[in-house]
């Protein structure tokens, strides 16, 4: 590393080693090569690839747990804003022993990730829930990693809401 008369290190010269810049023609090259091996990926890839990301853990959604994958699916199945006792009757078909209070408690998880969307219900008090397009995106990504709605010691394995 070169110094400057005075015993400084030259900042530029420190910049140009730490962020060695090929020329323009070397970076439009690999920035071509990266395009071809994407679009040759995305031709034979069958999966939704707007739910990955070329950043943190390669997903554009974040994850959901076995639970928020069977309320999610719950409410995407009933359709519309549904009340949590309507999410319960649903969800309790792939997990029998799910009672309200762990609804309710998924809800409001579901709620701050902006999976799901509450808005007020007919009575006081009474939130009705809707699955978000974030929300869908996150069942899709639970889909691709292969969540299932029930464990196969149940009534066998139901995957995106339909029997096997």
């Amino acid at each position: 590393m070169k110094k400057s008369k005075k015993g400084k290190i030259n900042i530029d010269a420190l910049l140009g080693k730490v962020f060695n810049q090929g020329s323009d023609q070397e970076i439009d090259e690999a920035q071509a090569r990266s395009w071809k091996r994407l679009e040759a990926r995305m031709a034979k890839d069958e999966r939704d690839l707007s739910l990955h990301s070329i950043y943190g853990d390669g997903w554009s959604v974040g994850p959901v747990t076995q639970r928020e994958f069977q309320v999610l699916s719950a409410i995407s199945l009933v359709g519309g804003p549904r009340e949590p006792g309507d999410i319960l009757r649903t969800a309790k078909g792939w997990a029998p022993g799910l009672f309200l209070g762990q609804v309710f408690t998924t809800l409001m998880d579901l709620e701050k990730k902006g999976f799901v969307a509450g808005h007020p219900g007919r009575s006081e008090g009474l939130r009705l829930y809707e699955v978000t397009a974030e929300g869908e995106r996150a069942l899709g990504r639970a889909r691709e990693e292969g969540k299932e709605l029930a464990s196969a010691a149940e009534e066998g394995p139901i995957k995106d809401g339909h029997a096997e």
